[in-house]
């Protein structure tokens, strides 16, 4: 069979107790002032960041889209998911002011029940493990497998199992992280998403997000305290896998940040 080549997509988002607000006249993302968010305030982030240009306190704040007190290049891309309706709210919006207190749990909820559970688990531990190393060699700390979400990772990993159905967009047509609200998970302060389908070891997708600076980005995303990783087959093709990685950023995270 001809080899496939895997695909990668990455999305981060932050989840708390507050509404979602747009960002719109003088807001969150709108750094110019224009009534609005668009690619004059991305090439003004853009600029900021590479030291071309200097924005004030008050524009550097509304550019800081992610709400962790500094500004970079991850601000400009969640700017242009924005733009691109890929997302329909910033980070900082949602940060809780009283977040709750409900920390994810150390031990799995479900053992897996089957050889073939067994061995998906094996590798999804495996991915946990690849990370882990990334992560040492930038000086990070682990993340801890977060048993509380993997519901909600198989859930998604099943959902995006076919290239039709690959996307943070479930096939009902909401955002990927509403998941976590139809399976009860315990609130967070951050998330984000990988994706990646026709994949066949832990070491080729791990490579493959290392080598996309979005995926990149939340492998390396010193905030996040702990993942969930959720393998499948894929739908199309046996031997070939469908992964998702959640990553979390508990509340104790929140207060050690703010």
């Amino acid at each position: 069979m001809k080899r496939l080549v895997a695909l990668f997509v990455a999305l981060v988002i932050a989840v708390g107790s507050i509404p979602a607000v747009f960002a719109v006249d003088g807001t969150y993302g709108d750094v110019n002032g224009s009534g609005g968010v668009d690619v004059i305030d991305v090439t003004d982030i853009q600029c900021c960041v590479a030291e071309i240009i200097k924005l004030s306190e008050e524009e550097i704040a509304l550019a800081d889209v992610d709400g962790n007190k500094q500004l970079t290049i991850m601000d400009c891309t969640t700017v242009q998911m924005f733009i691109a309706e890929l997302i329909d709210h910033f980070p900082v919006e949602e940060i809780a002011t009283e977040p709750p207190t409900e920390p994810p749990t150390e031990a799995p909820t479900d053992a897996p029940s089957t050889k073939q559970d067994a061995d998906l688990h094996e590798m999804e531990l495996e991915i946990l493990r690849l990370v882990n190393i990334e992560r040492a060699k930038e000086g990070l700390e682990p993340v801890e497998f977060a048993y509380d979400y993997y519901e909600c990772a198989k859930i998604r990993a099943k959902e995006i199992s076919t290239i039709l159905t690959f996307s943070h967009t479930r096939p009902d047509g909401r955002p990927w992280h509403s998941v976590y609200e139809d399976n009860g998970a315990p609130k967070f302060w951050q998330s984000g998403e990988n994706l990646a389908i026709y994949f066949d070891t832990a070491e080729q997708v791990v490579q493959g997000w290392m080598n996309s600076p979005g995926h990149r980005a939340n492998i390396l995303h010193a905030e996040y305290d702990y993942l969930t990783v959720a393998v499948c087959e894929t739908e199309e093709y046996e031997g070939y896998y469908a992964g998702v990685q959640l990553f979390i950023a508990s509340i104790d995270q929140y207060h050690k940040y703010n």
